[in-house]
């Protein structure tokens, strides 16, 4: 990469200074998206559909970047029940992802120790777990789908503190909603069926599904 003196190097911040920021950037690829999205891009567009083997699509981007699917698909060629679509851990604080479609994978979406996750306008469905989320303090998901999923379609574990959910629709998974030691999420205006919910109040679903 070209670092702001000019030096062609691989690490900006290690070798020569600091990086430009790149507003936006187009990936086509597992691999390219997660590069762009550890990189100097702030914001990076998915340009066409993914379909891909085994393993981890988007793995780890940086903090505070956006994902934007633009409403293609990631997905697996065989649905095995394995594999993650989208994977943020700690480095992943304040991470954008919206207008995704991710099907057919292990786990849709997995947050772990992701802070301030923003996910919007997007589908989870047809994995074994749409979303699962695990002390990720101040997460909001709106305007998005989990649903048709084996097991869960969000799974809602620990430590949950100041995270909100509106505007979802959960439907026709094994349980929809599954909450463990997470009561502190606020849900507003939830499609699901309040029968295949666990941990959460009565009148979650203020919608049926």
């Amino acid at each position: 990469m070209i670092c702001n003196n000019g030096e062609n190097c691989t690490s900006c911040s290690q070798d020569c200074g600091n990086c430009p920021v790149v507003d936006n950037c187009a990936c086509n690829s597992c691999a390219d998206c997660t590069s762009k999205l550890k990189g100097t891009c702030s914001i990076v567009k998915l340009s066409n559909n993914i379909n891909f083997s085994s393993g981890t699509c988007i793995n780890q981007p940086a903090y505070a970047k956006t994902f934007d699917c633009q409403n293609y698909s990631i997905l697996k060629n065989v649905y095995n029940g394995n594999g993650y679509g989208i994977y943020l851990t700690s480095s992943s604080g304040f991470v954008s992802i919206k207008n995704c479609k991710v099907n057919n994978l292990g786990i849709g979406a997995y947050l772990y120790n992701a802070n301030q996750v923003s996910i919007s306008n997007s589908q989870f469905d047809r994995n074994k777990y749409g979303i699962y989320m695990y002390k990720s303090n101040g997460t909001k998901i709106e305007s998005s789908s989990t649903s048709n999923n084996t097991y869960y379609g969000i799974y809602l574990a620990s430590n949950l503190n100041s995270s909100r959910i509106s505007n979802l629709n959960s439907c026709a998974n094994n349980f929809d909603i599954y909450s463990i030691s997470s009561s502190a999420v606020i849900f507003s205006n939830t499609q699901c069926r309040q029968n295949k919910t666990y941990g959460v109040p009565i009148g979650t679903c203020v919608r049926n599904c």
